[in-house]
């Protein structure tokens, strides 16, 4: 069966990077890995859909407390995949020539001229001639020397140019992230409904084997009146980034960077942190932007009830931090060490080499293509070390957001339910009383808190 997920995860990273499969028999058994792992680790779009799917969201569904949860969390899986990680491939290009020839950059959708898209943004937030040496590396690189030269004679004022694709940029990103956050904004409304209609009930699913349909539908009161109105609000924040925050991106990218300070001149410099790779994979910082923006407010607003919304505003943090950090922070803790102890070269200190312990979290590891061609005994050695470590972590990674968490939160839920049923219990108690039962009952609680014996 590993063998066989090896296969599929190889032919399907080639296809992704557009590379030829090539017969990898006679070659050692660890270069064909290192390739595998070189690209997923490569490809945003990869290694997290490949976290999301095995180290979330089958071990997530099943941990539910209900029936009724686990088909909603595959339900929410198969929907969230689907919009994230396949729309891209589907979508993205004709998105990415649509905005082209709109914007004047080329004149057909066929037009080779299209991958322009793939110089990175780093050489386009400063001036033209940066933006020319940009596009001549590129073309070279991508053997379409003769194309691109074709649209720079096109621009005889390279400022216009420069600007022309910064509001390209800004419009696939801004059609990516009004695409996908409605899509994943419909998700948690979509697996209510289904729940509703296939169980005849109202409410959190999770609690449905913990309590009986008075419950759960007394629970859900407040949500259910408000329904349509938290439902159009949760569209409003999900459309809301995807109109300003690409157009202050770009407006940060336009300006001279000596005349920027804060957060525009931080964006400005850091530009190729919002690149997207082969021009249709977004990168982490993208998807973190989308996810934190969008995603994680919206799916709170479809809460039911005040425990289905403690439980997602936990597992939601939890999860968003150790989808977007917590397999970084681990490789930069084991890398360093190996590197210390083993003397292997797996880290890039480019950059830390004066930083403070909290910077170091973050220090990257070397991409695995350049740590495979490291010769000698060192660069085998640091081969090895690295893939294990990419692989264990990614494993560690997996075993907390997709099995130790939710375990732990419904012990959390399990424990507010019964408190719940033990208050609501207690309150039925003391409602059938009598009156004067009632009155000698305040009185001996009055005088319990205030500690009067006597």
């Amino acid at each position: 069966m590993f063998g066989f997920l090896i296969n599929v995860m190889k032919i399907l990273s080639l296809k992704l990077n557009n590379k030829p499969l090539e017969n990898k028999r006679n070659q050692p058994a660890f270069k064909g890995l290192g390739s595998i792992t070189h690209s997923i680790q490569s490809n945003t779009l990869m290694n997290r859909a490949f976290l999301s799917v095995f180290g979330f969201s089958i071990p997530f569904a099943f941990n539910a407390n209900s029936k009724a949860e686990r088909n909603e969390r595959y339900i929410n899986s198969v929907w969230y995949t689907a919009v994230a990680f396949l729309s891209p491939i589907l979508i993205l290009p004709f998105i990415n020539k649509q905005v082209l020839k709109k914007g004047g950059i080329v004149k057909k959708l066929k037009d080779k001229g299209v991958d322009i898209l793939k110089v990175s943004k780093e050489y386009l937030n400063k001036d033209a001639s940066k933006m020319m040496e940009g596009i001549k590396k590129k073309g070279k690189e991508l053997g379409l020397q003769k194309e691109f030269d074709e649209l720079l004679e096109k621009f005889p004022d390279k400022e216009k140019l420069r600007k022309k694709l910064i509001d390209c940029h800004k419009n696939i990103f801004k059609w990516d992230f009004l695409t996908t956050s409605v899509a994943v904004t419909a998700n948690p409304w979509i697996t209510n409904i289904y729940t509703r209609l296939a169980t005849g009930r109202t409410g959190y699913a999770g609690e449905f084997e913990m309590t009986d349909k008075n419950y759960t539908k007394k629970q859900t009161v407040n949500h259910e009146k408000n329904r349509y109105k938290k439902m159009i609000v949760s569209f409003a924040i999900a459309i809301a980034p995807a109109l300003i925050i690409p157009g202050f991106l770009a407006k940060a990218m336009k300006k001279n960077p000596a005349n920027l300070k804060g957060l525009s001149k931080w964006i400005n410099q850091n530009a190729q942190k919002f690149d997207y790779k082969d021009a249709k994979y977004m990168s982490l910082l993208t998807y973190a932007t989308m996810w934190t923006t969008g995603d994680y407010p919206t799916y709170l607003l479809a809460c039911r009830d005040k425990h289905e919304l403690k439980y997602k505003a936990i597992s939601n943090f939890i999860l968003g931090a150790f989808y977007f950090a917590g397999d970084k922070i681990l490789n930069s803790l084991t890398g360093r060490a190996f590197d210390r102890f083993k003397g292997t070269k797996i880290m890039n200190p480019k950059g830390y080499e004066k930083a403070g312990f909290f910077k170091k979290l973050f220090m990257p590891m070397k991409p695995l293509k350049e740590i495979m061609n490291i010769t000698g005994k060192i660069g085998k050695k640091t081969g090895k070390y690295a893939i294990g470590m990419y692989w264990g972590n990614l494993a560690l990674t997996a075993a907390i957001i997709g099995v130790g968490m939710p375990r732990f939160l419904n012990v959390i839920l399990r424990k507010d339910v019964k408190s719940d049923l033990a208050k609501e219990k207690s309150n039925n108690i003391y409602n059938s009383m009598p009156p004067e039962a009632k009155n000698i009952f305040k009185y001996f609680i009055q005088r319990a808190q205030r500690k009067d014996y006597s």
